[in-house]
């Protein structure tokens, strides 16, 4: 039973997988398809512009090498993904199953691409599970059903930076995802309380980004482990990436991304709302609600991490990397996706009663009404305001009609429905506790 539900949810993830392949195939920029802000998974000249460090004039197999051996600071320190990608290349150059050498290389990249998307989609799936298994107790049977399986995965595709992962700007790539993956595998080993295991892979995530630092902070919550083991390996994983990166010296302008969150604040704000949509609030919804609720001390270090996890990842990203790129403020999807999907179970039935009343319906076609007029409000509908525009907000628009202003239309629609849920079922709690005083 349990391995045909795993199979089952490896099915899940590879589908899912596709479906994020697919998304980025679709042009939401009413650019030239040429040009290199376009995805580039599915443009190869944007990919070979990307990878090529700019600067693609040189031969492939030149740039290529560059790719992997001499890429500047920080990113020559991110290897961990390149290696298997590395070795698939040489692997088909060695046998000649491509003439081209570039063709070679984009296989490989694309194949160990998918390869690290769908070990996140099942991890973070079966993180997920472990998660609500370890609250509901009595009612894993409601896990163990297709549809709820489906659901999760999908909460877990819909966030912006998976979904539209390779888009411009975000710039995804293979390591981001296998540096999820390793969030994930330490997660679930601290949950088992195999410390030894979870340092290991603690100090190999490192090697594909330094922000996989981020485990230690619920780590160090646990009460259930002694402070001198925590001391440990928090000192043992910062020495670790100081004498990694010092063996491999390299020099940088760490606050070049501060200067262009500065330099356009509203786009910096509307791309910072992307990193989770509408998940911002059901998170910080489903984190209010397991604050009221005895947990394991897992769980328990979930919750007293999560407001310290958030600001110092907010902070970090406005000081030392573009907002714009959301996979990197990404990084506490682990929070944001178990604790939305708590507080969505713990409201199905508040749910199905909304979608039943004509009033709510009614508060749903206002809320579309006011998204509606926002968007008329802020796209740009000619040349000249569309300059104006594109010197406040820089890359949130790719063209007169399109951009990410048409992704973020369809995420700020439904964060207001989920708002509004909140506000909701907050106002009935209250109500009812006053009813209870009576």
């Amino acid at each position: 039973m349990h391995a045909v539900k795993s199979y089952s949810n490896l099915f899940f993830a590879l589908v899912f997988g596709l479906i994020i392949f697919a998304s980025n195939q679709f042009y939401f920029f009413n650019i030239d398809f040429r040009k290199v802000d376009n995805p580039y998974i599915s443009n190869r000249l944007a990919f070979s512009y990307e990878l090529a460090g700019n600067d693609f004039q040189e031969p492939p197999k030149e740039w290529i090498e560059n790719w992997f051996y001499n890429q500047p600071s920080p990113f020559k320190y991110r290897v961990l993904a390149k290696v298997p990608i590395w070795l698939t290349y040489r692997f088909l150059q060695e046998y000649s199953y491509f003439i081209s050498e570039f063709d070679a290389f984009y296989f490989s990249y694309l194949i160990w691409t998918y390869f690290f998307v769908v070990a996140f989609l099942f991890l973070c799936h079966r993180f997920s599970v472990y998660f609500l298994s370890d609250i509901l107790d009595d009612k894993l049977i409601f896990l163990e059903s297709p549809i709820i399986n489906f659901f999760i995965f999908l909460i877990i595709i819909i966030c912006p930076p998976v979904l539209f992962a390779f888009k411009f700007p975000i710039h995804g790539s293979p390591n981001d995802f296998l540096g999820y993956t390793l969030i994930l595998l330490c997660l679930i080993l601290i949950r088992s309380g195999k410390i030894i295991l979870f340092t290991f892979f603690c100090l190999v995530s490192l090697l594909c980004r330094e922000t996989n630092l981020i485990v230690l902070l619920p780590f160090v919550f646990l009460r259930e482990v002694t402070l001198l083991k925590k001391l440990l390996v928090v000192i043992f994983a910062i020495a670790f990436l100081l004498v990694y990166r010092m063996a491999f010296p390299g020099t940088y302008d760490p606050f070049s991304g501060s200067m262009h969150n500065l330099n356009f604040p509203y786009e910096s704000i509307l791309f910072m709302f992307m990193i989770f949509g509408f998940l911002w609030c059901l998170g910080f919804a489903g984190w209010f609600e397991l604050r009221k609720k005895p947990n394991s001390d897992f769980i328990k270090s979930l919750v007293r991490s999560f407001i310290i996890s958030i600001a110092l990842v907010l902070i970090i990203n406005l000081i030392f990397a573009r907002i714009r790129e959301i996979r990197i403020g990404f990084i506490v999807f682990f929070y944001f996706i178990p604790f939305s999907l708590y507080y969505l179970y713990l409201n199905i039935e508040l749910f199905k009663k909304l979608i039943s009343i004509i009033y709510f319906w009614l508060l749903i076609a206002s809320l579309a009404l006011v998204v509606l007029l926002v968007y008329i409000q802020i796209l740009p509908i000619d040349e000249i305001d569309y300059s104006n525009k594109i010197s406040i907000f820089n890359q949130f628009y790719g063209g007169f009609g399109g951009g990410w202003i048409n992704i973020f239309i369809i995420y700020l629609f439904l964060f207001l429905i989920m708002l509004s849920v909140v506000f909701i079922k907050e106002f009935i709690s209250r109500r009812q506790a006053v009813i209870h005083q009576r």
